[in-house]
């Protein structure tokens, strides 16, 4: 019988365990119902602002990509400026620099133009032309390759009756641009005369009688003339010139020997000859030492 009790009180007691079991999951349930309900706000209120603070976070990157765009944007153009700028200045530099050589050019060609027309020229008048140019001008004796620069300067000019000599330009010699140099050869119109005329001398001549057999006769005439020895030295010709159509004038060192045997290798021989090849004539014969014809 108390078997049976103690069954019954341990079934109730099971029974009242089980009710408080679900009562308290209920309570639970219940509170955590209610502190979602007062979480849902704050929850809210959480979302919003993360919501608010994105878009700011996106605000904010755009203005700094947009105030980045703006700084490249004018670097950029500063640069391009700079760049333009630049390559103007390259490009004015360029222009006068060609300008300059163009000028340099067009001055060179004038100044050729005078060199090469100079020929037939006075002398002193291309000499003023060229020097008005900075050009340093040479002026060379056609005859005797002379320098006659100063005669050219101080004695050409035709305003001074008492010095003037009309030298003309009868040859050109040499020209340098970068140097500024020019040099002629000249002569007078007398002596371009009489050097015309002493070349159809020459010519008349040498058809008759030639250098080369009138030097052979004053060689034959030396020998006769100093028995003990006469040498004439023809490459070290001093002169070889046309008097006139009949008569060749001849010059040159000369050794000769006495009877002692002695050579003198310092003496001058001139002679004058006129003839033909088939006979020459020795008209003119000196021989005598330097300083004392």
């Amino acid at each position: 019988m108390s078997y049976f009790y103690s069954s019954i009180k341990l079934v109730e007691n099971t029974k009242r365990q089980k009710e408080k079991i679900e009562k308290r999951k209920e309570e639970d349930k219940r509170k955590k119902e209610e502190k979602r309900k007062k979480d849902k706000p704050k929850l809210i209120i959480t979302g919003i602002l993360l919501v608010v603070l994105f878009l700011f976070l996106g605000v904010m990157s755009f203005f700094e990509d947009d105030e980045s765009k703006e700084v490249d944007t004018k670097n950029q153009t500063e640069e391009k400026r700079d760049t333009d700028k630049l390559a103007k200045e390259e490009e004015r530099e360029k222009r006068e620099v060609d300008k300059l050589v163009k000028e340099k050019e067009r001055e060179n060609e004038v100044i050729k133009s005078i060199y090469d027309d100079a020929v037939g020229e006075l002398a002193y008048d291309i000499f003023k032309d060229l020097d008005k140019e900075g050009f340093e001008a040479e002026f060379i004796h056609a005859t005797s390759r002379q320098d006659f620069t100063t005669v050219v300067q101080f004695e050409s000019d035709s305003e001074d009756e008492e010095t003037y000599i009309p030298w003309v330009i009868t040859e050109l010699n040499s020209f340098d641009s970068d140097e500024k140099y020019a040099s002629f050869y000249i002569n007078t119109e007398e002596n371009m005369d009489a050097d015309t005329k002493n070349l159809k001398n020459e010519k008349k001549l040498t058809d008759k009688l030639s250098p080369s057999f009138a030097w052979g006769a004053v060689s034959m005439y030396g020998k006769h003339e100093f028995p003990y020895g006469f040498k004439l030295k023809v490459s070290k010709m001093l002169a070889e010139e046309a008097i006139d159509e009949k008569t060749w004038f001849l010059k040159t060192n000369c050794h000769i020997k006495n009877s002692s045997g002695v050579w003198n290798e310092n003496a001058i021989c001139e002679a004058e000859v006129t003839g033909t090849n088939e006979a020459p004539n020795v008209i003119s014969f000196n021989v005598y030492n330097p300083g004392k014809p």
